[in-house]
């Protein structure tokens, strides 16, 4: 049933603020709570039989920008390219085959791509590493041994394109930047074999025979913990593999076969590969790429099937008051056609602990209610019918259908009961069986009730410009404009809308001001612009306070050129005017006029600027636009920041990539000391400088 929550206190729990789970069972609990997957859904990239091109050992996955799929096959010693057009694995052209000469393999591990598209392969038989640009295939670079004798065996990149290197004969992780440089080495505590980078800045590190994985800061190496099996896994959880899920999910693939996914404490298997995985990773779908030892690349879907059912049993919620009267279990999520989640509680005046929960017989949970086709923008309550207790244990029976999963992303515990039956006779209270039902009753409506108090208490968020809903299903922004006559252009985003909105009052105060003209061509376009008026031109004669010259003219005809006999007549050289008079001309030629300036760059809109000025100039004045550009003319052009650039010189100078006179500067050099005066050995102007 749907019921209305009361504006109680309430517990939540979600993926943000911690799920306080006591137990779960068949369950993966990340950014929310679903059926985990179930093993050996994956279907192959390959057919080892040669069909599409099998591999005789697949020992390194990288997936590209564009999403295309690289595997390195250390048995041929070749890098192959999925195509995903005609389903083959295509060898690259030009690289590899047995050997120890540039560009050729020996017995390669690892393999990986960086964000500016570099195809970098750990080639562990020739000691080294070698750096391909995917485009053209083209040999950057050969990186050798940082220091002595090592044994390169993966790589890892990450975003910033340092290139983290895994070298179990020294029993350390290299760091280099892009251009082979060795930038710092962190002790694995063994050899370590595979790596993985997640975007959290960890650095995952397998080590040979270690039955853990080891975590690091990827920035300065210091150890971060470590990734154990559960009790039940003890002694047979092998890591030989990890990589990290475009959501930092770390994944696992041990001896067995099995490939773990590790989150939030919790180690739990979640696909069956057949054989030891060689190779995982993930494309840019987020479906898992998973090589083997039987030389079959197979892709595991992210719809793949789920388990039919799983449990979530909560720790003890503390509420803090003896004998709580709990009200309601708030489900947020979507429960799709075919699965089901079924709310259980358990209350008590004593903590339980976890192990007290798990030993609790089926009777003493008491059945709240079972949520069945709820869509994701709905949320769902069941009523609490345990008896009073101040902890509160829920528990979650999820159940599905094999191909679909029911998915909770956010639970609220609201306490303590408040209904109507506070504000009854103490006669309806003396019975407690029928007080309780009493209590449950009336809490419905009451719920109703404080509904559509909450609604009234939240309208006044409806009249700010900063709160009112401005989404695609409740675009009150738009409709709260229209009560000021304000039209927002498409294409605004919601933050420049709200910004409008808010400054309405201050526009239509200082409607037909220079202020006002700024304020409106920051908020609708988002640039600042300079408004000069033209009277500001005139320069005018103060008696012993002006020279006559640049700062000075003498006013005359000349200024309007109107026609006048004697003075302007001739065709072509006259206005022909009906305004004022003309002993007014002088003042009327710099009145009711400005310019608004604007920088020259790629995101002003000019056209922008002139639909906002034509709204804000008001009727009698002529405004116009100037773009300026980033230059700078003392007495003329010296804005800076608009049409002024204040720069330091060039560091360097590369051939063919700079222009002279734009962005380069020719100079001395930087270490070259002053000249120096000596007498007799010196000629000031050439060797000499007088200071």
């Amino acid at each position: 049933m749907t019921l209305p929550t009361l504006r109680n206190p309430f517990l939540l729990l979600d993926a943000r603020t911690g799920w306080q789970t006591g137990f779960t069972d068949s369950l993966a609990a990340g950014d929310a709570l679903a059926l985990a997957t179930a093993p050996g859904s994956g279907r192959p990239l390959v057919d080892s039989a040669g069909t599409f091109g099998g591999f005789a050992l697949p020992t390194g996955v990288a997936v590209d920008g564009d999403g295309a799929i690289y595997v390195l096959d250390a048995g041929d010693g070749v890098v192959k390219r999925f195509d995903s057009c005609d389903g083959v694995f295509v060898e690259l052209p030009c690289l590899g085959g047995a050997g120890s000469k540039p560009r050729q393999l020996d017995a390669p591990r690892g393999l990986g791509i960086s964000p500016r598209g570099d195809l970098v392969i750990a080639d562990t038989g020739n000691a080294r590493v070698q750096v391909f640009a995917l485009k053209g295939l083209v040999l950057r670079a050969i990186w050798d041994s940082p220091a002595g004798a090592w044994e390169p065996t993966d790589v890892a990149i990450g975003p910033d394109c340092r290139v983290y290197v895994s070298d179990p004969a020294g029993g350390a992780v290299h760091v280099f930047d892009r251009a082979g440089r060795l930038l710092a080495s962190f002790d694995s505590g063994g050899p370590a074999t595979d790596i993985a980078l997640d975007g959290a800045g960890r650095l995952y590190v397998v080590r040979r025979g270690a039955d853990d994985v080891l975590v690091l800061d990827a920035h300065d190496g210091s150890g971060l913990g470590r990734v154990t099996a559960p009790d039940p896994l003890a002694g047979r959880f092998c890591p030989l593999v990890v990589t990290a899920g475009p959501d930092g999910t770390l994944y696992v693939g041990d001896a067995g076969g099995a490939i773990y996914r590790c989150c939030g404490g919790e180690v739990r298997a979640c696909a069956l590969t057949g054989s030891a995985p060689t190779t995982i990773a993930f494309d840019a779908q987020g479906n898992l790429i998973v090589g083997n030892g039987a030389g079959q690349v197979s892709l595991l879907p992210v719809s793949q099937r789920y388990e039919v059912a799983g449990t979530f049993v909560s720790a003890a919620l503390d509420s803090f008051v003896d004998l709580c009267t709990w009200h309601a279990v708030r489900l947020e999520g979507s429960v799709p056609p075919g699965t089901q989640v079924a709310v259980d509680t358990f209350t008590a005046q004593t903590e339980p602990s976890t192990a007290d929960l798990q030993a609790l017989p089926a009777s003493a949970w008491v059945g709240a209610a079972t949520a069945t086709a709820l869509d994701a923008d709905q949320d769902w309550s069941a009523l609490v019918l345990s008896p009073p207790g101040r902890y509160l244990a829920v528990r979650l029976r999820l159940a599905g259908d094999g191909m679909s999963t029911p998915s909770v992303t956010a639970i609220r515990t609201v306490y303590p009961r408040t209904s109507s039956i506070r504000h009854l006779p103490a006669v309806y209270r003396d019975d407690a069986l029928s007080a309780d039902f009493l209590d449950r009753f009336l809490s419905n409506f009451d719920a109703t009730w404080d509904q559509i108090e909450t609604t009234l208490d939240d309208e006044p968020a409806y009249f700010d410009p900063w709160a009112t809903p401005a989404d695609a299903d409740r675009d009150f922004l738009t409709w709260l404009a229209t009560w000021l006559g304000i039209t927002f252009e498409r294409g605004w985003s919601t933050a420049r809308r709200r910004a409008l909105l808010a400054n309405a009052h201050t526009l239509f105060e200082l409607r037909g001001t220079v202020e006002g003209i700024r304020l409106q061509i920051k908020l609708c376009v988002g640039v600042d612009a300079h408004v000069l008026e033209h009277f500001k031109l005139r320069r005018l004669l103060f008696l012993n306070e002006t020279r006559l010259g640049a700062d000075s003219e003498l006013w005359g005809p000349s200024l309007a050129r109107r026609l006048q006999l004697g003075e302007f007549s001739q065709i072509g050289s006259f206005e022909l005017r009906d305004d004022d008079d003309p002993l007014h001309d002088p003042f009327g030629y710099y009145a009711n006029q400005f310019t608004v300036f604007v920088p020259a760059r790629d995101d002003v809109d000019l056209a922008a600027v002139q639909r906002v000025l034509a709204q804000a100039t008001p009727a009698h004045a002529l405004g116009n636009v100037a773009v300026v550009e980033p230059r700078m003319q003392i007495g003329t052009h010296a804005f800076i920041g608009l049409d002024t650039v204040v720069g330091t010189y060039p560091e360097g100078v590369v051939t063919g990539e700079n222009v002279l006179g734009q962005d380069t500067v020719l100079g001395g050099s930087c270490d070259a000391a002053p000249p120096t005066l000596q007498l007799g050995h010196a000629r000031v102007g050439t060797t000499s400088q007088i200071d």
